[in-house]
């Protein structure tokens, strides 16, 4: 099994030549403000290649203010390194692709801000406690795991689907595989919000007023804890139990990103089912991540 190391900052590429992994994603999933330029890009894929890495850059959800920076870079970047790998985590960036005819010249990997299941709401037993078990089961399935989006990821030419690693989607899995899919686990780290505005920037002033912290305020997390969800129906926050807020893991807050953080036993046969697992140095340290790969090259 291969294992890769998200790294969504170039300033910290250096430090991670010699790491005992196979592969470097770079870019960012949800923000535009933390992409780099193609000229930086370029030296980067050079430098890891170089080092042995192989290389896959991740496109983030883009807003309209940002797609054509963000389709035009993407488009150079296919331009100077055709067949790349390309972690899509828009579909506006896909359809874009497709109708510039760049989805034949790149590899295509549905990222982890496309890709998805529902029980990683983190008060997903309460919403989940109102519905029929049909409508539970359902939810309790990757967003992808229909015929018709599976259809729909075909007709792009996907070939690899970036997937959380939780117990109970070993159906979904199984159903990707033998579609042709190959699936790379994230470990430990889920994403279970993404915002239009970001979190960072409310509590530490805007980007222009952040100017160049702004990546080194994103890469350090701003822990929270969840205590009451939003009750859509009467416009109000309600108190989470006491009980529940005990089951529910430490958020992270990284830009516009809310991340989960939980351990996964390397030894589970959810495994089995996986080509890849991604480590994301959002999550470790170094050392973390050096020991994390021995336990699953070992498992």
């Amino acid at each position: 099994m291969k294992i890769e190391l998200k790294v969504p900052y170039l300033n910290r590429i250096n430090e991670l030549i010699g790491l005992p992994v196979d592969t470097i994603i770079v870019g960012h999933e949800t923000c535009p403000n933390h992409i780099d330029s193609v000229e930086d890009y370029i030296k980067a894929f050079e430098k890891l290649e170089s080092a042995g890495y192989e290389i896959k850059f991740q496109v983030p959800f883009t807003y309209q203010e940002h797609f054509s920076k963000m389709f035009n870079l993407v488009a150079e970047l296919i331009k100077a390194k055709e067949g790349m790998n390309l972690i899509v985590n828009d579909f506006g960036i896909l359809y874009a692709l497709r109708s510039n005819n760049l989805l034949d010249k790149c590899r295509i990997i549905v990222g982890s801000g496309l890709s998805y299941n529902y029980d990683l709401c983190p008060w997903f037993d309460h919403i989940a406690e109102v519905e029929n078990k049909e409508v539970n089961n359902y939810l309790r399935t990757h967003n992808f795991n229909s015929q018709t989006n599976i259809e729909h990821m075909k007709e792009f030419g996907v070939e690899e689907i970036e997937v959380s690693i939780f117990e109970g989607l070993e159906s979904s899995f199984s159903n990707f595989k033998s579609n042709g899919f190959e699936l790379n686990g994230v470990l430990d780290l889920a994403i279970v919000s993404t915002s239009r505005a970001c979190h960072i920037a409310r509590l530490f002033g805007h980007q222009d007023q952040i100017g160049n912290n702004c990546k080194e305020i994103c890469s350090t997390p701003l822990k929270i804890t969840t205590t009451h969800y939003w009750d859509m129906a009467n416009s109000d926050s309600k108190l989470i139990s006491k009980e529940l807020q005990e089951s529910i893991p430490q958020m992270h807050v990284h830009g516009n990103i809310i991340c989960m953080h939980y351990n996964v036993d390397v030894k589970s046969t959810i495994f089995d089912y996986l080509d890849r697992v991604i480590l994301d140095i959002r999550r470790y340290s170094l050392e973390e991540i050096k020991k994390r790969t021995i336990e699953l090259k070992g498992a």
